[in-house]
């Protein structure tokens, strides 16, 4: 990716310049970065997470030899990445939960330290059974009592979207784990 094209001021306003990155105060970034005639190029990714600015420093050469070196702070500006990776707080959930309950919480991996997200359940492979849950806010509420002996596993598939309107989707199966059941009164008959 070219980044930026260089250009010289000299008193012979004829004169041609060859640029080239050089050792010296300031060159700590130089190594990711390569020059071509006037043109400076990313030789790796920039990552503003990881680095805000980058410094190199620059040599321009006129044909009769002159030369002139200059430090530069390039500033890399941030811009939205998507999520990564969904998750749930659990997988697997007791039975015998009656509707409303909270059974779990998502996750989200975003480069973007900081970022907001609002969490969706959303149609598509693996959305077996959305409509036995709802969310509110992170959290995945039961929308039916769950019972093992009514159903073990659910299939749910959830979407994690950031404030930039990126999202990553993941399919979960959720397995119930049986328990002992509430006893049933019963009376004697007369």
């Amino acid at each position: 990716v070219v980044l930026a094209s260089s250009s010289a001021t000299d008193e012979d306003s004829r004169d041609e310049h060859t640029f080239k990155l050089v050792a010296g105060d300031g060159d700590k970034d130089n190594v990711q970065l390569s020059s071509d005639g006037n043109e400076l190029s990313a030789s790796t990714a920039f990552d503003f997470e990881n680095q805000a600015t980058a410094s190199i420093r620059v040599k321009t050469t006129d044909q009769v030899g002159q030369s002139f070196e200059k430090t530069f702070t390039i500033n890399i500006t941030n811009v939205n990445e998507a999520p990564t990776a969904l998750s749930l707080s659990t997988e697997s959930i007791a039975e015998n939960q009656a509707a409303g309950t909270a059974i779990a919480s998502f996750n989200i991996t975003d480069p973007d330290a900081g970022d907001s997200h609002n969490y969706s359940l959303t149609a598509g492979d693996g959305d077996t059974d959305n409509a036995s849950f709802s969310i509110n806010e992170n959290e995945l509420i039961a929308s039916t009592a769950i019972d093992f002996e009514t159903q073990a596993s659910y299939q749910v598939r959830a979407t994690g979207t950031d404030a930039g309107g990126l999202s990553f989707t993941q399919t979960f199966t959720i397995t119930v784990i049986d328990g002992p059941d509430p006893e049933i009164e019963v009376s004697p008959g007369t």
